[in-house]
């Protein structure tokens, strides 16, 4: 089988041997695993009226012997069933890099802020007891921006170091690269999300509760120009981050979008490998 023609020949023969009546199939790959090239046969039934269903899958290894191994096969067919990111889904993850990175940008800072206002330094120049629930409040947002600072590290990190997967996977299908890709940017990337969407809920919620203490001191006529300051900006912070969030949610329903498939895929394996059992052995020579 040195060259293309007799490869298709022995390729078509292989696919008719294990035909079903009704079935059309179709030719898939190279998935590479362990850097070897690996080939798909899958089997359809419907077309026309009916809406087109995969039926069953056989793997060939590089010398098109057919696989039988489990654990072969089934990182094989994930491989090929899971979602493979596109040049467009590159471009929206490099667009969420970069919002990512603006975030832990400004809460990675030594001291930590509320828009202009330096609140790490604002606390301890607070002495006033009539001010103690300003400054209790400002002790949570520190605390809560270390939270942020933390989520938005360990999701830029993680980002940088798959976007290679990303790459790689445009130009070439392996079990290694699609491997990472679900595990880090479907579910890994999906849980850091929705934990820094909900510290943000609790920030914003946070800066209510200061803006409301601070209202009480204007009342009385005691609202120094910091505080003035501070007042605004966490107001101007407070609508920000309801746009942030809502830019955040469109992050987390791609990845609901790619889980739904991800499952999809991982029940589809168990019939495939059933499938594939009991055709291989119906048609045994």
């Amino acid at each position: 089988m040195s060259n293309s023609l007799s490869q298709n020949a022995f390729l078509k023969n292989l696919a008719e041997k294990y035909v079903l009546k009704g079935e059309k199939y179709r030719f898939g790959g190279p998935v590479y695993y362990n850097n070897y090239p690996y080939w798909i046969i899958y089997y359809v039934k419907g077309g026309f009226l009916k809406k087109p269903t995969s039926t069953c899958l056989i793997i060939l290894d590089e010398n098109y012997r057919i696989v039988t191994d489990r654990d072969v096969y089934n990182k094989i067919t994930l491989a090929f069933l899971y979602p493979r990111p596109t040049s467009e889904f590159l471009k929206v993850y490099n667009d969420e890099l970069k919002e990512i990175s603006v975030i832990h940008k400004f809460f990675s800072r030594s001291e930590k802020f509320v828009g202009r206002v330096n609140v790490s330094q604002l606390e301890k120049e607070i002495y006033d007891p009539k001010f103690k629930e300003i400054t209790a409040t400002i002790k949570e947002i520190i605390e809560q921006s270390y939270k942020i600072e933390k989520l938005s590290n360990e999701l830029l990190q993680l980002k940088e170091s798959t976007i290679g997967d990303i790459k790689n996977l445009l130009v070439k299908l392996s079990w290694k690269n699609m491997d990472n890709f679900v595990k880090n940017v479907v579910f890994k990337e999906y849980e850091l999300l929705t934990e820094l969407t909900h510290a943000f809920i609790i920030r914003s919620n946070l800066l209510k509760k200061l803006v409301g203490a601070i209202e009480k001191i204007e009342k009385s006529g005691k609202l120094t120009g910091k505080l003035y300051l501070l007042f605004n900006d966490a107001k101007t912070e407070i609508k920000a981050i309801e746009g942030l969030n809502l830019y955040l949610e469109k992050f987390i329903k791609i990845r609901e979008g790619l889980q739904a498939v991800c499952e999809e895929s991982r029940q589809l394996l168990e019939d495939f490998l059933k499938a594939m059992k009991k055709r291989l052995s119906s048609f045994r020579d």
